[in-house]
């Protein structure tokens, strides 16, 4: 069992778990709670069972709806994932100004196909 784990976890759990992963509870600095999934090895897909492995890409359409592709197909829409890291050489600098300016354009598109409520719910 892991994620989460605290003191307090492993004394109420510790009669019905076999392991605990207890990573972030014992680090010296707040932790950020993050998970990833190895999708690529050298350029080949590979996954979990039951995952799809290769790098992704996702098309976004006018309407905000998402489709998911291996990272060189394409589909409809505009992709929206970008290599900042290849060969753990950075490829393409990072800039706060143009990503604000793209959410804010984003949000007012939103707004103006009243879909406001479908993402404050986490409907999307």
């Amino acid at each position: 069992m892991s994620g989460g784990i605290d003191e307090r976890s492993i004394i109420q759990l510790r009669d019905v778990v076999d392991a605990f992963g207890v990573g972030t509870s014992v680090a010296g600095a707040p932790p950020i709670d993050f998970s990833l999934d190895i999708v690529e090895k050298e350029g080949e897909p590979v996954a979990k069972r039951g995952k799809r492995g290769g790098m992704k890409q996702v098309y976004r359409n006018d309407r905000f709806e998402d489709t998911i592709t291996l990272f060189h197909q394409t589909a409809d829409g505009k992709p929206l994932l970008e290599k900042y890291i290849e060969g753990g050489r950075i490829i393409r600098e990072s800039d706060h100004k143009s990503a604000r300016k793209n959410v804010l354009d984003q949000m007012e598109k939103i707004r103006k196909l009243d879909l406001e409520e479908r993402f404050l719910n986490g409907i999307y």
